[in-house]
């Protein structure tokens, strides 16, 4: 998006937004990447696949 008005007013609200959240947001690290894929592996094998965003939020 060029620099114009309404890409500042977008950037000024969502940094309002992720102040607003603080650290309600868990981080998505290694850890939790190889969590979610083993899920998301054994619901395949099941028959069961999940979406990726939402093994991702699990």
């Amino acid at each position: 998006m060029a620099a114009g008005r309404r890409r500042c007013l977008l950037l000024e609200a969502f940094e309002t937004l992720i102040e607003k959240m603080g650290h309600r947001v868990a981080p998505f690290d290694d850890d939790a990447a190889a969590q979610a894929a083993d899920l998301m592996a054994s619901r395949q094998r099941k028959g069961r696949p999940v979406e990726l965003r939402d093994g991702m939020i699990v």
